[in-house]
């Protein structure tokens, strides 16, 4: 929050994180169709291959549908702001991306939006592909109110996501109608039995929870049916695992942060006069919403490479805010 002294340098956060999200889908996409099941085609981690579905640099495909959540929104921000030059650009200063053409800056920008819609889909990651696409619709909705975005832009999105949904088929042929077919087959994969563990720990230790870190030691005494083929380290729920390792006093505490967080976004929404900074909080809020509700059904929030982007998402929003 401290080095964010100036609208430009939340606007240059988010452009990093947009670029992390660009390069990982782009790897991954690459990783996916000239696979061989290695990471990074030498390296074979644990009984996952890159065969079966996208995951990019990350060991689950549900962790790597977390990682486009949080990246999503700056993306659709960047794009929708390539004409428009900040002040710093203006001026001439650090920032280079006015030597580029804002035709061809709009252009790439769309190639990379196609292909992290592509990852997404590839990634076979159920509650990643709602979460992301109610994130979309959420920020879509504010700016469309806002009256910063015509309906035509609004149709021109989603034109965008049926021309990589075409483009998959196309390119993809048999090997992705079959990813398709498992996408749509949803299977909770012991997802019901270990929440209903965690609920009953929390009963049991309400206050304090059972302690940070303890979920892969102490959720065996819960199961009615012990898993034996494997071990549950997370509870496939963010909330539900804060909830049990920390009680009630950890689980307030996050929901008050989330709390905040939002009430950063509808407000400055609300009190922002600037169209550049009201498409940033825009956008950063559809990054939230689909990462809040991605951690229903996953635990990307206790993961360092998806966690640490959330977090730097609150400090663009809280400063962004503050500025307005």
């Amino acid at each position: 929050v401290q080095r964010i002294r100036r609208t430009e340098d939340a606007e240059r956060i988010l452009r990093w994180v947009a670029i992390s999200g660009i390069l990982m889908c782009t790897f991954g996409v690459i990783q996916y169709a000239f696979a061989n099941g290695a990471y990074y085609w030498f390296f074979k981690f644990r009984n996952v291959s890159t065969t079966d579905h996208l995951t990019g640099a990350f060991p689950n495909k549900n962790l790597f549908g977390e990682f486009i959540c949080l990246t999503i929104g700056p993306i659709i921000w960047w794009l929708m702001t390539a004409g428009q030059d900040s002040r710093k650009e203006r001026a001439g200063s650090w920032s280079k991306d006015s030597a580029v053409p804002h035709q061809v800056k709009g252009a790439l920008l769309m190639m990379s939006l196609t292909i992290v819609i592509i990852a997404l889909f590839l990634s076979l990651s159920q509650g990643a592909v709602i979460a992301t696409g109610i994130g979309v619709t959420v920020m879509l909705l504010v700016l469309f109110r806002k009256s910063y975005i015509p309906g035509q832009t609004v149709a021109g999105f989603f034109g965008i996501g049926l021309f990589a949904v075409a483009l998959l088929f196309i390119v993809g042929g048999d090997r992705v109608t079959r990813a398709v077919k498992r996408l749509d087959n949803w299977n909770d994969n012991g997802r019901y039995q270990i929440w209903q563990a965690n609920l009953d720990a929390l009963s049991d230790y309400p206050i304090v929870g059972t302690g940070v870190g303890s979920h892969r030691f102490v959720y065996h005494r819960y199961l009615n049916t012990p898993n034996t083929a494997g071990i549950y380290t997370h509870a496939e729920n963010a909330y539900l695992q804060i909830a049990s390792e920390t009680g009630l006093i950890g689980f307030g505490l996050c929901v008050a942060c989330l709390l905040l967080c939002f009430w950063w976004c509808a407000q400055g929404v609300r009190v922002s006069r600037n169209r550049m900074s009201t498409i940033a909080i825009a956008g950063i809020t559809c990054s939230l919403v689909a990462s809040c509700l991605h951690n229903l059904v996953d635990f990307g929030w206790y993961i360092q490479g998806t966690m640490s982007l959330f977090v730097v998402l609150m400090a663009c929003v809280c400063r962004l805010y503050q500025f307005e």
